[in-house]
C-alpha cells in the first residue's frame, strides 16, 4: 500500500483486524473450537462458512498475529501525516461487543497490563503527533502554530457518548454546510 502522505488519498479505507481466540472466553477446549475465519493475505479474508466458504476483500487486513505496533503503523501513521499537511482524520472502529477495538485503539483495559508495547492506537497517534510538532517547532520556531482538536465518541444503541466528559448526556451528531459533522449537546 502506498504511503499518501500529501493528502492526496482521501478516500474511506476499511482496515479489518482479526483477533486471537482467548482460550478461557468460551469454556470450550482448543479440539472442540473451530475456525471460523481464515486470513488469506495482507487484504483478505475468508469465512469458512457452509456450503460455501466467502471470500472478503478489504484496502488491509491484520491478522491474530499482528502488533499493536503494526496496526498503528498502517492506520494512525498516515493519517498523522496527512493531519500534519493541514486535512483532517478520523479513526472509526466498528464492530461487535467482545471483537477487539478498545484493545486495538486504546490497549488492554485490565489495569496493570498496559505496557509500551500493547498501547493501542489512540496512544501511539498522540505520541507520533506530539513529537512531529515538537520537531516543527524545533526546525522552525515560533514561526509555525498548530490547532490541534479531538473527539473521542462512543456510538452505542443509537446514542452518542463523549468518552472525554463522561458527564456529558443527550449528544447528537449534526451536519452543517459551514461547520461539517460536529457534535451538538
Amino acid at each position: 500500500m502506498p504511503d499518501q502522505t500529501d493528502g492526496s488519498d482521501d478516500s474511506i479505507k476499511v482496515f479489518v483486524r482479526v483477533r486471537p481466540h482467548i482460550s478461557d472466553e468460551d469454556g470450550s477446549s482448543d479440539l472442540e473450537r473451530q475456525e471460523c475465519l481464515q486470513v488469506d493475505s495482507l487484504n483478505s479474508v475468508t469465512m469458512l462458512s457452509k456450503p460455501d466458504p466467502k471470500l472478503f476483500t478489504f484496502d488491509r487486513v491484520a491478522g491474530p498475529q499482528t502488533t499493536q505496533e503494526e496496526v498503528f503503523g498502517v492506520v494512525g501513521r498516515t493519517i498523522v501525516d496527512s493531519c500534519m499537511q493541514g486535512y483532517n482524520g478520523t479513526i472509526f472502529a466498528y464492530g461487535q461487543t467482545g471483537s477487539g477495538k478498545t484493545f486495538t485503539m486504546v490497549g488492554p483495559s485490565e489495569e496493570g497490563h498496559l505496557t509500551m508495547k500493547l498501547r493501542g492506537v489512540i496512544p501511539r497517534t498522540l505520541d507520533y503527533l506530539f513529537s512531529l510538532i515538537n520537531r516543527e517547532h524545533q526546525k522552525r520556531g515560533e514561526l509555525v502554530q498548530f490547532l490541534c482538536k479531538t473527539s473521542f465518541l462512543e456510538i452505542y444503541n443509537e446514542q452518542v457518548f463523549d468518552l472525554l466528559d463522561t458527564a456529558s448526556v443527550g449528544l447528537h451528531l449534526r451536519e452543517n454546510i459551514k461547520r461539517g459533522v460536529y457534535v451538538d449537546g
